[in-house]
């Protein structure tokens, strides 16, 4: 009979095994057992115990008759219990215990050793009444086994051959189980198809031959190479060469990709046994979801945004040797260990809020991490193929942004397998456990040095063409000639490996930290509970957020900013809301601060007031800001002033520069009061997201990017034009719809000068302002755009942002005092080309010149 044929024939009998299984074994313990999502497959052993996790129940079963063979009956344990304990009829409650502690006694052993009994007879009913040839199932020994611990080469527990896999999902009175697998001797029943044979990866060890093995020099006791060869004599009074042993670390010596698979199978199971044991300890209901686990350097954990942490040094012993870390917030450290010491609630969440680990709680937590290592031990002791411990050392607080990466504080300078898991505390939510394991002792290091080995040469180049923009951008500044930033793009090219979505991720958890610490303690001090909602982060400029965003008469409380970095940013509260804030703070009667809000009567009190909230909200910046920010600054309220946006003059430096800001917006509520915004900009520069305009502007426009494309590759002409250059100048709506060239300008001195030498080529053009938009001329004929800027600062590269955000054409800035930053920072921005200026009249020829070469190329 084919294989085919044998499979279609076997499974039809095995579907009716199944419900068979569920009728007589539920039938024996008195309840509702139901077997679905019925399936098969031929595995190898080796693939079935690489795909299966966690502990199981196998029962041996032998076939006999005139089909023989060995195959074996599995089970989850924790299901074995179930229905064993059901047979014996335990009460539920004391069975769900037993259940979750695993406790597989002798006598669950024997009951559940009868239900196998009964599969095996099912199996066999079923199989003489249905199947060709006489065969029976009999169930020989019962044990506990470990999947990751099974040794394939072995015959234990199966020995190494193909199965036919029967699998089927169990259900106990509505109540899902796991599965219920059946391994049968492929070759006995017919369906042994030859499997592929997969090469084993080249970082495991291939055992030598034993002719190779034989003549392969060992070592003696005393150091000495011997050989086993027996055709080979040694000579005592000859000189032998002394031959070290090589010292390598202990690890799993496996594949990267095997021993991740047995690590995650090890690691699925601890976190409930973590969630029984500490909460069985401190008397809550602890659980952990969301288990996720990755490769991660130090520099890369440490790098990503979070606050204090509480770090457990971890030693790893026994076969395996190596360094770790167990890690947690220090407010979840506190709540943990102030729980096991029973602190009542309301004092419990007062020590959280302000963060007081003290050495009362730290040794109470101390006493938690200790569980939790023990369970990882445990853990490993019986699932993990080699033998292992965890033993927590010394506890430590960790700000990560003050971390040394070179250094062996807190941690090695390493890769590590970071294992995260979500905490739970009776419902309430808290933040993750992380546990890091040494990557390399665990074989799950993965091979990174051919990469960075061939990047080496890029990096070097790259490095050359930055040193060499920065020379040549020097002695530009030198010279009456200027350097075009060709060589600064190079530079450029350096500074792209700055990460921005990282940045402004970190940026983002600290202004989410500050809200909600903003809530607790602005809340504190008014006797209401405060709430920050409708959150909005992102960038505008000084004449949007004045046009666009703020409304109403505003109340800007100015903040220096100072430290490791250094600038302003400017907190807005709206009039009436700050004086409510002011008015509740002195505690003035309800209907009297009615009244001082209707009348926008902002007292000297009123203010006081609300400098003191002012005050706190600062003080929470920079603490934040010093827990998770990379450089240390500080945030210095130091000024309030009333502020009307729709009379204040973008272009000029009040109440703020005019440049791009990253605006921090979120609604208030105080009590059940609805407020208005809340607002704190920063400028772009201060916080290192000037590149995110960049980006949001590609993607505002993407809508035109093939007319703009399609404009990017026409060649530039310079030569005879429509003769009506200077016209189109002096007057925009005569029916200029197709300039050649686009001139965006706030220096009407430099923008004479240009329109002089375009209208001598007869080349036609049009001026815009800075808010004027450059794609209502686009595609058409544009062939390059000009942006004249009197200063070279914020507001000009901002433009420079909108332009080249909505357009692929050449893009030449013209501006004075050039500096080697101004022009990779431009360059950065989009910028083409550079005209330092004042310019000559023969400078803007040349730059005409010139441009007209490259679109040519």
């Amino acid at each position: 009979m084919s294989d085919n044929k044998a499979q279609k024939k076997l499974d039809k009998i095995l579907e009716v095994v199944q419900s068979r299984i569920g009728e007589e074994v539920g039938g024996l313990i008195g309840a509702t057992l139901a077997l679905s999502n019925f399936s098969t497959q031929l595995v190898s052993k080796k693939d079935f115990f690489d795909e299966i996790t966690g502990k199981l129940v196998f029962a041996e079963i032998e076939v006999a008759g005139e089909v023989e063979g060995k195959g074996g009956l599995l089970i989850p344990v924790k299901d074995a219990i179930r229905l064993g304990g059901t047979l014996i009829m335990l009460p539920d409650n004391e069975l769900n215990e037993i259940v979750a502690t695993q406790e597989y006694s002798e006598e669950l052993a024997d009951s559940y050793g009868e239900i196998a009994n009964l599969v095996a007879g099912s199996y066999s009913s079923t199989f003489e009444e249905m199947y060709p040839k006489s065969c029976r199932f009999i169930r020989k020994n019962l044990e506990v086994i470990t999947s990751v611990k099974v040794v394939v080469e072995s015959d234990e527990p199966v020995p190494d051959q193909n199965y036919y896999q029967v699998t089927a999902t169990m259900s106990l009175n509505d109540k899902a189980m796991g599965d219920l697998i059946m391994l049968m001797p492929a070759a006995s029943f017919g369906v042994d198809e030859e499997l592929p044979v997969v090469a084993e990866d080249l970082n495991e060890q291939v055992a030598p031959s034993a002719e190779t093995a034989a003549q392969e020099p060992v070592l003696s006791s005393d150091g000495k190479t011997e050989s086993t060869d027996p055709s080979v004599t040694s000579n005592e009074n000859e000189p032998s060469e002394q031959v070290s042993a090589p010292v390598t670390p202990p690890s799993v010596g496996m594949s990267a990709d095997k021993a991740k698979k047995k690590l995650d199978a090890v690691l699925g199971e601890v976190q409930p046994r973590i969630g029984e044991e500490v909460g069985g300890l401190i008397g809550v209901s602890l659980t952990f979801t969301d288990l996720s686990t990755r490769l991660v350097s130090k520099e890369d954990f440490f790098d990503e945004p979070s606050g204090k942490l509480i770090g457990a040094e971890i030693d790893v012993t026994g076969e395996l040797e190596g360094k770790g870390s167990l890690l947690v917030s220090v407010k979840d450290a506190i709540r943990l260990g102030g729980t096991l010491l029973m602190i009542p609630d309301n004092e419990l969440n007062e020590i959280v809020a302000t963060e007081e680990y003290n050495e009362e709680l730290a040794d109470s937590y101390g006493e938690i991490a200790n569980i939790i290592t023990g369970t990882y031990t445990k853990t490993f002791e019986e699932m993990y193929p080699i033998a292992c411990r965890l033993i927590r050392k010394e506890l430590g607080l960790i700000v990560p942004v003050k971390v040394d990466v070179e250094s062996d504080e807190p941690i090695p300078n390493q890769n590590y397998y970071q294992v995260s898991t979500a905490m739970t505390m009776n419902d309430k939510d808290m933040g993750q456990l992380i546990m890091l394991l040494p990557a390399a002792t665990f074989g799950v290091d993965e091979e990174e040095a051919a990469s960075e080995d061939a990047q080496s040469p890029a990096e070097s180049e790259e490095l050359s063409n930055a040193t060499t923009t920065s020379e040549a951008v020097a002695s530009s500044s030198q010279s009456s000639e200027f350097t075009t930033p060709s060589q600064a793009a190079e530079a450029v090219q350096s500074e792209k490996s700055f990460d921005i979505d990282k940045q402004k991720k970190r940026v983002d958890d600290c202004l989410k930290e500050s809200r909600e610490r903003m809530a607790t303690e602005v809340g504190a001090m008014l006797g209401a509970e405060v709430k920050f909602s409708e959150h909005d982060l992102r960038l505008v400029s000084k004449e949007d957020y004045f046009f666009d965003e703020a409304s109403g008469k505003q109340i800007l409380a100015n903040m220096d900013v100072v430290g490791d970095i250094e600038g302003k940013s400017y907190l807005f509260v709206g009039l009436k809301d700050a004086i409510y804030i002011g008015g509740t703070l002195v505690m003035l009667p309800p209907s009297e601060l009615d009244s001082v809000v209707n009348d926008e009567d902002f007292s000297e009190d009123t203010e006081d007031a609300y400098g003191e909230i002012a005050n706190i909200i600062s003080g929470i910046y920079t603490a934040v800001f010093e827990e998770k920010y990379p450089q240390k600054c500080r945030f210095v309220k130091s000024s309030l002033e009333k502020v009307i946006p729709l009379k204040v003059d973008t272009d000029s430096a009040e109440p703020m520069p005019d440049q791009l800001y990253y605006m921090d917006s979120s609604k208030l509520t105080i009590g059940t009061r609805e407020m208005g915004k809340v607002q704190m900009l920063f400028p772009a520069t201060l916080l290192q997201l000037e590149q995110l305009g960049q980006e949001d502007a590609h993607v505002d426009e993407q809508s035109d990017e093939s007319g703009r494309i399609g404009a990017a590759h026409t060649g530039l002409t310079v030569g005879p034009g429509n003769g009506t250059g200077g016209a189109l100048a002096r007057e925009r709506n005569n029916g200029a719809s197709n300039p050649e060239f686009l001139i965006v300008s706030n220096n009407k001195q430099e923008c004479v000068k240009l329109t002089a030498v375009l209208d001598e080529r007869n080349l036609s053009y049009i001026i815009l302002n800075y808010k004027e938009s450059v794609s209502d001329y686009l595609p058409g004929e544009v062939r390059a755009i000009f942006l004249l800027m009197t200063d070279v600062n914020e507001k000009g590269l901002g433009v420079a942002i909108k332009i080249s955000g909505v357009s692929l054409l050449p893009l030449i800035a013209a501006g004075p005092e050039w500096t080697r930053t101004k022009v990779i920072k431009a360059v950065k921005y989009g910028v083409d080309d550079i005209l330092l200026t004042p310019a000559t009249h023969v400078d803007i020829v040349e730059k005409l010149d010139s441009l007209s070469v490259k679109m040519a190329a």
